[in-house]
């Protein structure tokens, strides 16, 4: 491998954008997470500390690892709490990776590396598992589950195979959203007071109280002005509104269309409405409108929950990896960790508690 490189300032990201974006368009792991402009967006929303190792070979840029550092001095992928997947942006080289990550085990000042929600399907995870394994590294690995709708018949075949109690709801459902009057609005450009209309919702949503949503956080809300103009850019964006008659929007989805598959990210609704179920009614003709337009996927983000099970059993699993560097504070760190794990085995053995 030749010369592998540390950048560390915002300034120089747009020196690789071109061979980023290209590198990604041909990787195996090609994803809109992976994009520039979606992690670029995330940087300058977040202003984390970067740390992005960068591969060349023969003067060409072959592999990029981005990474932040966490305030406990510690390193993670570029990401946050709307990021559905990471991943190492290379075109599945081993040698590449290799690479990247001794480069990292170069730095001396950290104890855990986090590489999280790689998706168990690349060959990223394997070839992971491999370079730790060879340098003889400790290393935990965790997985979470991201409920996704497989696209293979039409809209009347899928509701169809829904339990009939589903589709009642569905249908109740429906009827109340038609007695106010509403209509469902797509928009795949930018355009004044569209992100107005979701910080609107995002104010009268019950996640508002909670302090968990665009009004609430500065970064995020950031990151989702970023978001729409990157997005309607790149022809990605694809954000759904449910306005009532009386132009009152009442419900909302903030999704990316990438490569014919459809990524939620944000849905909300105003909590007044909250009877009427106009963020369950948006959801199902989105969910209609991908069955009809040809999406191959809409996948529903990370985590489990019933409401997204009542949609689909079809789960893909995304892998962490919790990695330890040779550090006193690092391996009393790991061997904690695994004296909780064996614990917790013990007492579930004995008492069948979880």
């Amino acid at each position: 491998m030749g010369e592998v490189s540390i950048i560390k300032e915002k300034q120089e990201l747009d020196s690789l954008k071109q061979a980023w974006c290209t590198i990604v368009e041909n990787s195996p792991n090609n994803s809109v997470f992976l994009q520039y402009d979606w992690i670029k967006s995330v940087i300058n929303s977040y202003n984390p500390k970067i740390l992005i190792i960068v591969a060349k070979e023969e003067n060409k840029i072959k592999g990029i690892l981005p990474l932040q550092i966490t305030n406990s001095g510690d390193f993670e992928f570029i990401t946050c709490d709307t990021t559905t997947l990471n991943g190492v942006i290379y075109d599945g080289s081993y040698e590449i990776l290799e690479a990247l990550l001794d480069k990292v085990f170069e730095i001396k000042k950290w104890n855990i590396l986090s590489l999280t929600k790689i998706h168990e399907d690349s060959n990223t995870v394997a070839q992971i598992k491999q370079y730790l394994s060879k340098k003889n590294i400790k290393f935990n690995m965790s997985e979470i589950k991201c409920p996704q709708i497989l696209i293979n018949k039409s809209w009347g075949e899928f509701k169809a195979s829904k339990r009939e109690r589903f589709r009642k709801m569905l249908r109740y459902i429906t009827n109340r959203v038609n007695k106010l009057g509403a209509r469902v609005e797509l928009h795949t450009k930018n355009k004044e007071n569209l992100f107005g209309d979701f910080l609107e919702v995002s104010s009268q949503s019950w996640l508002a109280q909670e302090g968990a949503t665009l009004v609430n956080e500065e970064s995020k809300k950031e990151l989702y002005k970023l978001l729409f103009e990157n997005a309607s850019k790149n022809k990605w964006l694809y954000a759904w509104i449910l306005r009532k008659s009386d132009e009152e929007p009442i419900a909302v989805e903030f999704d990316l269309k990438y490569n014919n598959k459809v990524y939620a990210l944000m849905s909300l609704y105003k909590e007044k409405y909250e009877q009427d179920s106009p963020g369950t009614y948006l959801h199902s003709q989105i969910v209609k409108h991908c069955f009809e337009n040809g999406i191959k996927m809409y996948d529903m983000g990370p985590g489990l929950n019933q409401y997204k099970l009542g949609w689909t059993e079809n789960l893909r699993n995304l892998v962490s990896f919790q990695i330890f560097n040779n550090s006193i504070k690092s391996r009393i760190t790991y061997t904690g960790l695994k004296m909780n794990a064996f614990l917790k085995n013990i007492l579930k053995a004995y008492t069948g508690v979880k």
